[in-house]
C-alpha cells in the first residue's frame, strides 16, 4: 500500500509493530496496491482493541443514522417515559443475540480487551432495577461479569450494539441503579469465586 497523508511516510516512522485501520482506495489494482486516504486510527498491539470499532463505519446507512431518542427533544421525552417502565433483563434478554464480541475493560493491563459476552446474568426482576443488568463474559480463559454499561459490542452496526445503547442511553438520563451491587469487574479463574461490592 501506499500512501498520500500530509506526513507522507515519515508519520509511520517509528510505527513498527502498530496497527492501523484507515480508508483506502484502489492505486493499482492489477499489481494489488491500495492508498491509504488518510482519517485512520494508529496504536501499538496491546492497545488495538478499540480498532474494531471503526470498522462499522463500512456500513453507514446504519452508523450514520441517528438513534430515535436522539431525533428531538420530544423523541427524548417519549423514549424516556417508556424506558422508566421497561424491564430492561427481560428486554434484552429478549432481544441480544449471544454470544457475541464485545470491548470490555480488561483490569489486569489497564486496556481494553475483546471478550465474548456469552449469557445475561438472571436475577429477579426487582433486583435488575436496583442493581443493574450484568453479563457473564469469557476473556481468554478466564470468566469476567461486567455490567451492561461497560459493553461495547465491536460491530457498531449490528443490532446487538442499538440495544445496548439504547440501556446506555437510560442509564446516561437516569443514573446508576438505586441499589447498585455489581460483581467486582476483575478476571476471576473459572469456578472462582465471586466477590461482590458497591460501585
Amino acid at each position: 500500500a501506499i500512501s498520500l497523508n500530509i506526513g507522507g511516510v515519515n508519520a509511520y516512522r517509528g510505527l513498527e509493530g502498530h496497527i492501523t485501520v484507515m480508508y483506502v482506495a484502489p492505486w493499482a489494482p492489477d499489481q494489488g496496491i491500495s492508498c491509504a486516504m488518510g482519517y485512520g486510527m494508529t496504536l501499538p498491539k496491546r492497545r488495538s482493541a478499540i480498532l474494531v470499532l471503526p470498522l462499522g463505519f463500512a456500513h453507514p446507512a446504519v452508523v450514520a443514522r441517528p438513534f430515535p431518542w436522539a431525533e428531538s427533544a420530544w423523541a427524548a421525552r417519549e423514549h424516556l417515559s417508556l424506558w422508566e417502565l421497561r424491564d430492561w433483563q427481560g428486554w434484552l434478554a429478549d432481544r441480544l443475540q449471544l454470544p457475541f464480541p464485545a470491548l470490555v475493560p480488561d483490569l489486569s493491563s489497564g486496556e481494553l480487551a475483546i471478550a465474548t459476552v456469552a449469557g445475561i446474568l438472571r436475577v429477579s426482576a426487582d433486583e435488575a432495577r436496583r442493581q443493574g443488568i450484568h453479563f457473564d463474559c469469557r476473556l481468554g480463559g478466564s470468566a469476567l461479569t461486567l455490567g451492561a454499561t461497560a459493553l461495547t459490542p465491536c460491530d457498531i452496526a449490528s443490532p446487538n450494539a442499538a440495544l445496548l445503547a439504547e440501556y446506555h442511553a437510560y442509564r446516561e438520563r437516569v443514573g446508576p441503579p438505586p441499589d447498585h451491587y455489581r460483581p467486582a469487574p476483575r478476571l476471576l479463574l473459572p469456578g472462582g469465586p465471586r466477590e461482590w461490592r458497591r460501585e
